[in-house]
């Protein structure tokens, strides 16, 4: 019984090919957008132009809004995507609503930065098993390979907000955790486009 449920899903799948290349590419192309976004929202220095600063605020804003409607229409082959986009969208919109909060209002402001974080970390972990699952039957070294990365994700995101409480007990020691989870998340972006591409590649020259 469990082999035939997993031929039915495998045939599903085989389906849906020219669909989950398509919107998966789509996915990839975004992350233009979404680093020139960064590079706004990231200037530093004396000479911050605010008008670059809010404009890379709405392209982030655009690009999340973007991928999560891309993720909710994946999720007609995956059920984890839908839930993904669903939960990005929900992000998103907590986090367009925090940045236009007054500043007076600190508490509030914080606890929507933690139910965006929340949110945002739960919307990867979705995406990330959305795109193992699509690829389970098909490629299981990459499907592997994604499930891989969303623990070296949540090792990344340990080590960051570790290194944060940490700093104000042991400075040096958070400090140097802070740098790690940086430098974990630098590899991590760079592995995820990787591996967007190589999915991408696979339902593309995938023969039905």
């Amino acid at each position: 019984k469990k082999t035939m449920v997993e031929f039915d899903k495998r045939e599903k799948m085989t389906k849906n090919i020219p669909l989950l290349a398509i919107w998966i590419n789509v996915l990839l192309w975004l992350n233009v957008p979404s680093f020139i976004g960064g590079l706004f929202t990231t200037q530093s220095g004396e000479n911050i132009n605010e008008q670059l600063a809010l404009l890379g605020v709405f392209i982030t804003l655009a690009v999340e809004v973007i991928y999560g409607v891309v993720l909710l229409k994946l999720g007609e082959v995956e059920s984890r995507y839908r839930l993904g986009g669903f939960l990005l969208l929900i992000s998103t919109g907590l986090s367009g609503f925090g940045f236009f909060m007054p500043a007076s209002m600190e508490i509030p402001a914080l606890i929507v930065s933690l139910l965006v974080t929340v949110l945002s970390t739960a919307a990867s972990y979705y995406a990330i098993y959305g795109h193992a699952g699509v690829l389970r039957g098909i490629d299981n070294v990459l499907s592997v390979k994604w499930i891989k990365l969303w623990n070296w994700t949540l090792i990344m995101i340990i080590s960051l907000f570790g290194g944060t409480f940490v700093s104000v007990i042991i400075p040096s020691i958070g400090t140097l955790l802070v740098i790690v989870s940086s430098i974990i998340a630098l590899v991590v972006a760079v592995l995820k486009i990787k591996y967007t591409y190589d999915t991408v590649k696979i339902f593309k020259n995938f023969k039905v």
